[in-house]
Order: structure tokens, then C-alpha cells, then sequence
């Protein structure tokens, strides 16, 4: 019978990457994506506006120059905005990923220890915390409510 991990290796999408981190690449890379866009839609707007004035010849700046010229002005702040955007949203990213690498390392330490325990013949019990029941018991006569597991709520397993 295959051992289940948890959390598991991959989801639905087959990312092993963690939902919260997954959304925050994802959004990186729609940032670039727009970039891009912006910045090809800046090279033709530029590519237009040269083959216009290279067919004037009475007037040296026409309309559809100047106008290339505020397109091209609007495309360069929204590139800033989004390349300010984006150096947040990786900052934010690394700090997340950090903490997943984290959290992961002290997991992975926390079972060797388990493992090195079990290996010397210690004998390795698992705290478990427990969770009061969402269905109340059946039990209505009852009341003064003496558990067995003590006072702090986890149960005990041996491993």
C-alpha cells in the first residue's frame, strides 16, 4: 500500500508549489507578460510613426506622430508602474518562500530527530492534539464531562 505524503507532492494542476506561492509567480509573470506587450506596442507605435513621416513632406511633426509620442510617454510610466509592481510582488515572494523553506526544514528535522530516537530503541511517542467533538455525545446523563486524555487535549501515539 503507497504511503500518503503530507502535504502532498503536487496538486491538481501538477505544481508542487504551495496555492499561496503558485498565485504569486503567476501574478510575476503576468506583470512581464504585460510588460512585453507594452513594450512591442511601444516599438510598432514607433515603427508607424517614422514610415509617417518619412511620406511628409510639408509638415515635419504631424498629428499622428505627436500622438505616438503621448502613447509612447503613457506606455513608459505604466512600464515603471508595473516594474515597481512586480519588484514588490517578488520581494513579497521571496519572504513566502523563505518561510515555506522554513517551515519545511523544521519539519525535516524534527523527523530525523523522530527517526534517530526510534533507531537507538528509545521508545518515540507523538503528541497529537485533539479537537473537541462538533457532534455532542449521545450521552445526555453525562454531564461532568471526565476525559481520559488529561487536561491538555492531545493524545498520545507510539510510534
Amino acid at each position: 500500500m503507497p504511503a500518503t505524503l503530507f502535504p502532498p507532492l503536487s496538486s491538481e494542476d501538477g505544481s508542487a508549489l504551495p496555492a499561496h506561492l503558485k498565485s504569486k509567480f503567476d501574478q510575476i509573470k503576468q506583470i512581464r507578460d504585460l510588460q512585453a506587450k507594452n513594450n512591442k506596442d511601444k516599438e510598432n507605435a514607433m515603427g508607424s510613426t517614422r514610415g509617417a513621416n518619412k511620406d511628409e513632406t510639408v509638415e515635419p511633426e504631424s498629428m499622428s506622430s505627436a500622438s505616438a509620442a503621448r502613447d509612447t510617454s503613457k506606455t513608459a510610466i505604466d512600464n515603471d508602474m508595473l516594474e515597481q509592481q512586480k519588484i514588490r510582488l517578488a520581494a513579497e515572494t521571496a519572504v513566502a518562500v523563505e518561510s515555506e523553506i522554513s517551515a519545511l526544514a523544521r519539519g525535516v528535522a524534527e523527523l530525523e530527530e523522530l527517526l534517530a530516537r526510534r533507531e537507538k530503541g528509545e521508545a518515540v511517542t507523538v503528541r497529537i492534539p485533539t479537537f473537541p467533538s462538533v457532534i455532542p455525545d449521545n450521552d445526555d446523563d453525562d454531564d461532568d464531562d471526565d476525559d481520559d486524555e488529561g487536561d491538555d487535549g492531545d493524545s498520545a501515539m507510539d510510534i
